[in-house]
């Protein structure tokens, strides 16, 4: 499927689409494919157009940790602090908050864009949600472009010398619809004949309340160790954060720098 096609999926004639068109693509803009250790796969965007920001799970509406969330990122943002103790499987809501104000965390929507500074990819199976459409026709459409995408981030290591901490990649699938993502990754590899290692992390979708109790952090973390792919640093307090807007920088997915651009 070449650009011209998905420039007509995503034309303004269409009927409304799910996220705005310069979100669409703004999880690629978060980091350069040689420098993602991590991609975390979701399923496809939050049904508000407010709320769907173009990175998986990241919701719009959701700026102060006083604020009413959706149960994938209060779940997600539970499981980050259980990896690092300083919350239990069974803490409700109000302790969450009073410990996100305690350890004075960076806020929730900076916190994605934060972490992709660092080499994490929030990016969902299907990147558009529409009335007009199924999730398996959506899905059947984004496939090739996801597969582009993880093609390009395995090739572009390829290169890389050995004790480079970004030579590898960690895959996050959470959900069942990215799950079908690994055979797929796999046979990329394959087919490039590539050397780097690659590792896969499962879980259920963050939706799910269980999801918290799977430890998937935790998995991610021993899978990097297991690499030697450094570290991610998950509890980002407010003072921590980058001095510039890393919420508005945009990286060309392979290039430089190019200034700003306008159910995860």
């Amino acid at each position: 499927m070449g650009l011209p096609r998905v420039a007509s999926y995503l034309s303004t004639s269409r009927h409304k689409m799910i996220p705005s068109l310069p979100n669409t693509f703004r999880a690629l803009h978060l980091t350069n494919p040689e420098d993602c250790r991590v991609v975390i796969f979701g399923q496809d965007p939050y049904p508000r157009e407010d709320s769907a920001m173009g990175v998986s799970f990241c919701d719009g509406r959701f700026r102060s940790w006083a604020e009413p969330s959706s149960p994938s990122v209060r779940n997600l943002f539970k499981s980050v602090l259980i990896n690092a103790n300083h919350l239990r499987t069974d803490s409700k809501v109000p302790e969450l908050r009073q410990k996100m104000k305690e350890i004075e965390m960076i806020n929730p929507y900076d916190w994605f864009f934060e972490t992709g500074s660092q080499g994490v990819l929030w990016l969902n199976t299907v990147l558009t949600l529409s009335e007009e459409e199924s999730l398996e026709v959506r899905e059947r459409f984004w496939a090739p472009v996801i597969d582009s995408i993880f093609t390009a981030i395995i090739k572009s290591k390829q290169d890389l010398p050995e004790n480079d901490t970004r030579r590898g990649v960690v895959f996050v699938l959470w959900g069942g619809t990215a799950k079908k993502l690994k055979s797929r990754i796999e046979k990329a590899k394959k087919g490039l004949n590539s050397t780097v290692p690659i590792y896969f992390v499962s879980a259920p979708h963050p939706s799910v309340e269980s999801f918290h109790t799977v430890c998937t952090f935790k998995d991610i973390d021993d899978a990097m160790q297991k690499g030697n792919l450094g570290r991610i640093q998950w509890i980002i307090k407010g003072k921590d954060s980058g001095k510039k807007e890393v919420r508005d920088k945009a990286v060309s997915f392979g290039g430089r720098s190019k200034g700003k651009t306008a159910k995860e």
